[in-house]
């Protein structure tokens, strides 16, 4: 319906135009007189001659387009010797006519669509490229269609059945189909023909060629369907497809996307005679050709202008009907365009000019410049929209620390044929600032550099543009705070690129001191950082790092590793530094803004300000480059708006020595308002521009000054914020050397006072001090060992004292065999007699012959914290006997053992384990004693034990399913204390104890906190507790599987846990993650986890499916493997320390 009512609007414009004596071309020609005046007449020029475009064609939607093609580019763009061809013209016959280069170019040729065939063989017999050598060559593909295909135009549908059986109309065996051709409408009278011996119903197909219509009743008959066929014109075709109440088959160009109710429909095979098979309907391509090298070398803004040009099929059929009905075909072409002036108008007036922002991969701040990008664009609408500019802003991903990747993405962006549409490109530079600029030139295209970046090459214009400034205005604030800081030496830390080549250069032009330049490699390791800081150790301690985040990164981690921070007394200036990540105190001398504080109030983009502040009101710190972007936009938008305005000419034309020229001039005649001052450009680069030093104490951030510096008048102004003066707590001393006699410059010379010195004492000392030496030796050693011998006495006496209620004399013990071996001696199995109690097994814990004093104080420890605790899952202490040899400790005897033997002992059980609970056969009575009910409670009983040592304030740190003792009744005892500790409140007010001991720790059992800080609390062995659940319900399996310790030790510290098994319940999952959450804050108490389970009596159950292998001969995790260390050398817990009983 909205075809024929457009179709008659459009004919009733015509008829009006008529009769007022005016044709829809000339009415065409009075909207764009404007333009007349702005551009004049053009035409195409080659080698002084003018030369005459011919607008060719080969189909109906062809001619449309290259009608309308040609009254647009002679209203609206005022070309003139524009011919549209009278008769088609095929592929081949343009091939033919373009073979050889003339001599002098009178004609020239553009085609919007023609058909290509992919079966033929290549066109272009020559060697030179393009289909007929360098004068024809393919345009891309064409959205115009070049052959008819086939089409179905379907009735609506009424019922979901019928919108089900007429899913398939795209493909040919659909209407094989009767039935489903009866619910779609197909098959509306009795019509119908005999084949084969039945009788077919014919479908209606209709269409404008009887060549092609009849090759598809051919085809189709061949394949089983009947088709009636009926030859109508554009017009019948049309008022058939918008009013016909039954659905048929029609031939026709592909421009009937727009309609609803028509499909492109798959063509009958071409199964009998080949004869009849031409297969137009089913290989040919639309593509575009035209003598492109031609058109590009002499008139690029009329081939950009054909390669965007892209007619809507509406355009093409409203055409073609108004041609129907008997108008020409050049006036339909205006009539639609008259029509649709508005829609038409970006097509010639505001064009979609696109802009590219290179984001550094991994930056955490693109979403920040996203919306400072929205933000300024909104803000400089208006000034677009004056200048008739459409600018969409892209943006892209690149490794900046790839100094090749920039030039390289710039190179590629190129390579499209939409790139006359890029008006410029915005980046940081970084490493690959010099590249980008030497491609920028190349590619004449505007490249706007937010941050420092060494000189561009030498070109006419630039191509470059350096909106924060150059190497020189961050030199001439560096030198200004040094002086003022009062230090006469800087030590400078250099990486290869041309950026930090030419600062230094600056640095050293006029400093007011003393400096060197250590070059460093461009990627250094952190122990090639090392290596370069220990030969800055006794030379500098003011050091400037002239490289870019990630290089200054790894120095400061080096330098806080070698004690070379701002708390020993370095200064670090850094020229970059976007995260504040270093823990410790630096510097940075930057272009970056990084808030309000500081900026001037003058002549700046106020309202664009205030809503950047708006925005970022919530963060500590603006986004590092966010004033260099926001700067470079507002230069882009008005640069090009002055240019435009000057030279609406370049507007097709953005890649032009003229352009790069005209837009040169149009930044450097007149300021431009930036976000925090006036940006007046000198050969490319911002003259004065603002430097900011600033202090950052991890993520604190304080400004010391933010100077103007002009860099042709090296003047550098006083801070906005007033004059610049060095705070207190900055260190004075520079590492000035106060050597006397020394041999090369201030920084990399040698000294020789000590060695005078030192031979002067040696001559004068040498005999007494040997004397002292020895003297003082002989004491020392007395000393120790009387302290010693008065320790041992010591704590023997404490022991003595602490446990009286416990001492036992050793004729009372019968020692027999032994039932196993730990880290200070052996346990035995004893009979202790008494006289007034009954004689008792116990087990007897020996201290070894040979142990030291340290081994016996942590053996006596033991005792004494057992002795202190009574709760009825925590081992009784029997007794002590301490004279008369080596101590003994004397502890109720468990029957069953420790508890990893229990279980391991019982794991060929566990199938029967769940059936224990249920029947009450003899054989399945031990089972039941690894069911789901006897694991949950050792578990629980667990639990009780350690919630019990937490409210005693006492920490065990050795919890795990080997300490464990299951004596006659089955139940759990918690056993082995001589790890236990006594917690202390915290930083944050917890008990925790801070371990500063090396020794062997149970690191498949420990919580990431005492891997990584040393420091155990009740949440630590909550952790354990998990692992214990996990060997309670794989019945003793290793943690980890086999994994050493020291591979737990990284897996852990990256954030992982013990893998559970595969068949593990979801309450044994949820309890272990909820023991082994990463905050110690979020895990529950040892009492939590003991209700848990009292409220859940089955809540454990065997799982003996690992994900991991086991083999037997698997570290238990406690670092007895001679292949491994238990700990790294760096860890908190490799630490000695003698720790008292």
């Amino acid at each position: 319906m909205w075809s024929c009512v457009l179709l008659g609007a459009l004919v009733t414009l015509g008829v009006l135009a008529a009769r007022a004596g005016s044709l829809p071309c000339d009415e065409l020609a009075r909207l764009h007189q404007h333009r007349l005046s702005q551009l004049g007449e053009r035409t195409v020029t080659a080698e002084g001659h003018e030369v005459r475009v011919q607008l060719v064609w080969d189909s109906e939607p062809a001619r449309a387009a290259a009608a309308l093609l040609l009254v647009l580019l002679r209203h609206a763009l005022r070309y003139r010797n524009l011919q549209l061809a009278s008769e088609p013209t095929g592929l081949a016959d343009l091939i033919t006519r373009y073979k050889q280069i003339p001599m002098t170019w009178n004609e020239t040729v553009i085609a919007v669509s023609t058909a290509w065939e992919p079966r033929r063989p290549k066109w272009n017999e020559s060697a030179a490229p393009g289909l007929a050598g360098t004068c024809l060559a393919e345009l891309g593909a064409s959205d115009v269609p070049a052959r008819r295909v086939l089409l179905a135009r379907l009735v609506r549908f009424t019922n979901k059945t019928q919108a089900a059986a007429c899913s398939h109309r795209v493909r040919w065996s659909f209407y094989t189909n009767t039935t489903a051709l009866q619910l779609c409408g197909f098959l509306y009278n009795s019509s119908s023909t005999q084949y084969g011996g039945e009788k077919l119903q014919k479908l209606d197909l209709y269409g404008a060629s009887e060549t092609v219509l009849t090759e598809v009743v051919c085809r189709a008959a061949a394949a089983g369907v009947a088709l009636r066929s009926q030859i109508v014109n554009r017009t019948t075709l049309a008022r058939y497809i918008r009013t016909a109440n039954h659905s048929f088959l029609f031939i026709d160009y592909d421009f009937w996307q727009e309609d609803p109710n028509v499909y492109v429909v798959e063509p009958p095979p071409c199964i009998s005679d080949e004869s009849i098979c031409r297969q137009e309907l089913d290989t040919d391509i639309a593509i575009r050709v035209a003598d492109v090298n031609m058109l590009q070398s002499y008139e690029p803004n009329l081939i950009q202008f054909v390669y965007d040009f892209k007619p809507s099929p509406e355009s093409m059929r409203v055409i073609l009907e108004l041609e129907g009905n008997g108008t020409n075909t050049e006036e339909a072409a205006c009539a639609w365009a008259v029509k649709h002036k508005s829609r038409l108008k970006k097509k010639y007036d505001v064009l979609p000019y696109s802009v590219f922002v290179y984001y550094c991969e991994g930056d955490p701040d693109s979403a920040e410049y996203d919306n400072l990008i929205n933000i300024v664009s909104l803000h400089a609408h208006r000034q677009m929209k004056k200048s008739n500019l459409e600018i969409s802003v892209y943006k892209e991903y690149i490794d900046c620390s790839d100094p090749y990747n920039l030039s390289s993405a710039m190179y590629q962006q190129s390579q499209y044929m939409e790139r006359h549409r890029v008006v410029a490109v915005i980046a940081a530079g970084g490493a690959g600032a010099a590249d980008a600029m030497a491609q920028a030139s190349r590619l004449r295209l505007p490249l706007l550099l937010t941050d420092a970046a060494p000189a561009s090459p030498s070109a006419a214009p630039p191509a470059a543009w350096r909106v924060l400034g150059r190497p020189r205005h961050l030199a001439r604030a560096l030198q200004r705070f040094v002086r003022d800081s009062g230090w006469t030496r800087l030590a400078v830390l250099s990486q290869p690129t041309p950026l930090a080549t030419e600062l230094y250069a600056e640095i050293s032009d006029g400093a007011p001191f003393a400096h060197h330049n250590y070059q460093i490699p461009l990627r250094p390791s952190k122990t090639e950082a090392k290596d370069y800081l220990r030969s800055l150790l006794m030379k500098a301690r003011i050091i400037f790092v002239n490289a870019d985040p990630e290089a200054a990164a790894v120095i400061m981690t080096a330098a806080i590793e070698l004690e070379m921070s701002f708390a020993q007394g370095y200064v670090w200036i850094l020229r970059e530094w976007p995260v504040a990540a270093a823990k410790t105190t630096v510097l940075t001398v930057s272009f970056w803004a990084r808030g309000e504080q500081g900026l001037t109030f003058e002549a700046r983009q106020a309202p664009l300000l205030k809503k950047l502040s708006s925005k970022w009101k919530g963060r500590r710190w603006w986004p590092p480059r966010a004033l260099g972007l926001a700067d470079a936009l507002l230069t882009l938008y008005a640069g090009l708006s002055r240019m435009l305005r000057t030279h609406p000419n370049t507007r097709r034309d953005l890649h032009s020595d003229h352009t790069m020229t005209a837009l040169y001039d149009s930044l450097e005649q007149k300021p431009i308002k930036g976000i925090n001052h006036i940006l007046q450009y000198k050969e490319a680069v911002v003259e004065e521009s603002f430097v900011f030093v600033d202090e950052w104490n991890g993520d604190e951030l304080l400004r010391l000054a933010s100077w103007r510096v002009n860099a042709s008048e090296r003047n550098v102004s006083a801070s906005v914020s007033g004059p610049y003066k060095r705070p207190e707590y900055l260190p004075l001393d520079d590492g000035a050397s106060s050597c006397m006699a020394r041999v090369g410059d201030d920084f990399e010379h040698h000294c020789y006072d000590v060695l005078w010195i030192t031979a002067l004492l040696l001559l004068i000392l040498a005999p007494v001090s040997i004397f002292m030496y020895r003297r003082m030796l002989q004491r020392r050693i007395a000393r120790l060992l009387k302290a010693r011998e008065n320790e041992l006495l010591a704590r023997r006496q404490h022991v003595a004292v602490v446990l009286a209620a416990y001492l036992v004399k050793r004729e009372a013990l019968e020692l027999r065999e032994e039932l196993g071996s730990g880290q200070f001696g052996c346990v035995r199995l004893a009979l202790l007699r008494s006289k007034s109690h009954c004689s008792r097994y116990v087990a007897a814990k020996a201290l070894r012959e040979n142990a030291a004093p340290t081994e016996e104080s942590e053996f006596l420890r033991e005792a004494c914290t057992i002795a202190s605790l009574d709760h009825e899952h925590v081992v009784r202490l029997i007794g002590v006997c301490i004279s008369d040899g080596p101590p003994l400790v004397l502890m109720e005897l468990a029957f069953f053992g420790d508890l990893l033997g229990y279980l391991r002992a019982r794991r060929h059980l566990a199938e029967g384990a769940d059936c224990a609970g249920r029947e009450s056969f003899a054989s399945y009575e031990e089972a039941a004693h690894v069911s789901s009910e006897a694991l949950t409670r050792l578990a629980r009983e667990a639990a009780a034990a350690l919630a019990y040592l937490s409210s005693r304030g006492v920490v065990h740190r050795d919890v795990r399913a080997a300490n464990c003792l299951v004596d006659a009744r089955r139940s759990l005892k918690l056993a082995d204390f001589g790890m236990a500790r006594e917690t202390v409140a915290g930083a944050d007010g917890a008990p925790e104890y801070a371990c500063r001991r090396r020794g062997m720790f149970p690191v498949l059992w420990m919580a990431p906190e005492s891997l990584a800080h040393g420091v155990f609390s009740g949440a630590t062995d909550v952790w354990a507790l998990g692992v214990l659940v996990l060997e309670l319900v794989t019945l003793g399996a290793r943690p980890y599987g086999s994994m050493s310790p020291l591979r737990v030790l990284e897996y852990v510290a990256a954030g992982g846990c013990p893998p559970l098994p595969l068949d593990a319940t979801p309450q044994t999952c949820g309890l272990a993650r909820l023991c082994w959450q990463r905050e110690a804050e979020r895990r529950p108490s040892a009492a939590e986890v003991h209700a848990y389970l009292a409220a859940r009596p089955l809540a454990l159950s065997a799982a003996l499916r690992n994900e991991w292998d086991e083999p037997a001969d698997a570290d238990s995790g406690l670092g007895e493997s001679p292949s491994i260390e238990l700990l790294p050398p760096d860890s908190p817990l490799d630490m000695i320390d003698q720790l008292e009983v």
